[in-house]
Parts: structure tokens; sequence; C-alpha cells
């Protein structure tokens, strides 16, 4: 029996690719997916998610248009790295819905009362901003689940979008200091392991290359303003974050090193975030610090390259 899941999302490269490999496992139901502003905006993540859904046969899927900004500040959207609408520019064929009428924190709380008991997965993949919300309507929305998987946070001090934050957490502070004091056991994908085991490296990108599946295609493709960024800083590599998350979501023996406590965060440090190794007897948290790299190659692989 396939595990259902619910999927919050932003909407761009990393996270279509994402959801295409959700789509290809055979592993999960996708129950429903929310949008949130982040690396795009709102009404491009949800165009975006929309129109993917579409290629991948999963029309029936519904989705829910969520927070347009974060709680209380501007949205800061990083297509400057990702390209027009996060996917390198690639236009994608116009959807054939829109979304459905429900706002996403209603659509999360209602799949959390349906699903309660069983072994389903909430994966939170952007922002905070509609988790947050979720647990104003529902304070223990977070315990619903069987388990909850969190691609943010940078509790080694190293950032991507600053020296120590990480670029989900620090989009809407606020809300992930909302989430990560709320009720329950949080699975954290952390920036670490993004940085180190979350990657496509050259070799890897010259195999797509030579024989891309549609998969393949779409990632070199969506992914081509990430890889000339990652060059100008210096890496001929490039991270797939969201995709690791769900990686580890589908095989968990990807993890290797782990550390649990408690996340705090420090939202007036613009998402600053610490593991402080003791858990209170209400929330706690595991913190994916490194996966093994060549399993998690090997995943992308099987999918991205045509079978000769």
């Amino acid at each position: 029996m396939n595990t259902p899941v619910v999927i919050d999302t932003d909407g761009a490269c990393d996270d279509a690719l994402a959801l295409w490999l959700a789509a290809a496992s055979g592993q999960l139901d996708i129950n429903l997916v929310t949008t949130v502003a982040g690396a795009v905006s709102l009404d491009v993540a949800t165009g975006n998610i929309l129109s993917l859904l579409d290629q991948l046969g999963l029309s029936h899927v519904p989705v829910y248009a969520g927070a347009a900004a974060p709680q209380s500040r501007d949205l800061e959207s990083s297509e400057e790295v990702l390209g027009v609408n996060g996917m390198s520019g690639v236009v994608l064929p116009k959807a054939s819905r829109s979304v459905t009428g429900w706002s996403a924190a209603e659509s999360l709380v209602a799949a959390a009362a349906e699903l309660r008991g069983g072994d389903a997965v909430l994966i939170a993949l952007g922002p905070l901003t509609n988790i947050a919300a979720a647990l104003v309507l529902d304070p223990d929305f977070l315990t619903r689940f069987g388990q909850v998987v969190i691609m943010g946070t940078a509790t080694d001090g190293q950032g991507n979008i600053t020296p120590d934050a990480e670029f989900n957490t620090w989009v809407d502070p606020e809300a992930a200091a909302s989430v990560f004091a709320a009720p329950g056991h949080t699975t954290v994908v952390g920036w670490q392991a993004c940085r180190t085991s979350g990657l496509v490296d050259p070799g890897l990108h010259d195999r797509i290359v030579a024989t891309p599946s549609a998969f393949g295609s779409f990632l070199l493709e969506s992914t081509a303003a990430l890889r000339q960024f990652s060059k100008e800083m210096g890496s001929d590599a490039y991270d797939l974050a969201d995709v690791l998350a769900m990686a580890v979501v589908l095989n968990p023996g990807l993890t290797e090193q782990t550390a649990s406590g408690r996340i705090e965060v420090d939202a007036a440090g613009r998402g600053r975030t610490s593991l402080v190794p003791e858990p209170d007897e209400n929330r706690s948290a595991t913190v994916v610090e490194t996966t093994d790299r060549v399993g998690f190659s090997k995943l992308i692989a099987d999918l991205a390259i045509a079978e000769g």
C-alpha cells in the first residue's frame, strides 16, 4: 500500500523535480498539494505546480493556493538564482484547471484530520507560512501526521542566503519559529545535507546530458540558471535540495548522520537556526545532516538517464 503524502511547495525547479520523483516512485499517493510564495510568487508557483501535475497525469490531485507573502515581511524571491519563473524560464503548458476553493491552511487541516492515525507524511518544501497558518487553526496539526519532513534550516551555522541562514527559513522566519515551537516531531533535511550530499556533480550531469530521459531533459532545462549561478559561486556541482528531502521520504536508508533535539529559530536574526540537544516534552526534531551521496546520485540517475 502506498504512503499518502501531503506536499507544501513554493513551486520552483527543485520542487517540481521532487514532485516528479514522488509521482514516479510508485511508493507515494499524493493526496493534495498546497502552494506558498517563496522562491517565486504565489501565482507563479501555483501555475507551475498545476501545469506539472497535468504533465504527470495527476490532474485529479487537488491544489490549494496559500500565502502570497510571509507573515510580517515583504516577499524576497530567488528568481535571480533560479531564473524567470523559478524554472530558468522554461515555458510550461497552460494548466487545464485552476486551484480548488479552500485556502491552503484549511485544506491542510482537513487533510490532517482525514488521514489522522495513519502513516501519512507532510512534506514541506518551501517557506513554512502555510504550515504556521494551519497551526493557528489546529495547534496540534503536526501531530496528526505519521511523519513531518521539512526542507530547511542551517543548524550548523552555514547558510545559502546569508552566511548563517537557509533560504526557506530566511524568507519567513516568524512562520518557521511558530512551526518549530509547535507540538510534534519533525524530520528536517538541513542545508548542510543538501550542500554536501544532495548534489548533481559534473560526472552525473554529463551522463544525463548524453542520454536524458523526459525527467532528465526537464532537469537540465529547468536548472540551467541554478547551474550557472553555482558556477559563478565557484562550484561545478549544483544542489537539488527539495529532491533530497523527497528522496529521504522514499528511502530513509539514504540518511547517514543525524542530530536530535529541538530547533530554535532566531526570527530577529532573519532565520538563524540552532539545534538544542535536549527536546522538550512536546516538541522534538531530527536533523538530517548527511546522506548517502552515491545512493542519491543513483536515485537521480535511474530516473534522469534514458535506458539504451
